[in-house]
């Protein structure tokens, strides 16, 4: 069966699969082609929002999370939740950089 890597549904898949089998790098690594690959910026900003939830909740990274809703920040400066999130990432981490 041959797949198209570049394909963003094939690619959404690789994604679920990846993340139902507890493989959180690997659907974090589908997840970022997936945003390489996109073009529409809504979806981006989704996108970057599902990053940091993945670095957050799974991966346990919350300073990545916090770059990553940085990046959702710059596609929509005017939306707060990415800036709500930094704060309470950072707060609990105790970490107080803005």
């Amino acid at each position: 069966l041959a797949l198209d890597p570049k394909s963003l549904d094939v690619l959404t898949e690789w994604q679920a699969l990846e993340t139902r089998a507890g493989r959180f790098e690997e659907a974090r690594k589908h997840l970022l082609r997936r945003i390489e690959l996109e073009p529409e910026p809504a979806v981006l900003f989704v996108r970057w929002l599902e990053v940091a939830t993945l670095d957050e909740a799974r991966l346990r990274r919350p300073h990545d999370a916090v770059e990553a809703l940085r990046k959702a920040a710059k596609l929509r400066p005017k939306h707060a939740r990415p800036r709500l999130e930094i704060a309470r990432i950072l707060r609990a981490a105790r970490d107080h950089r803005a």
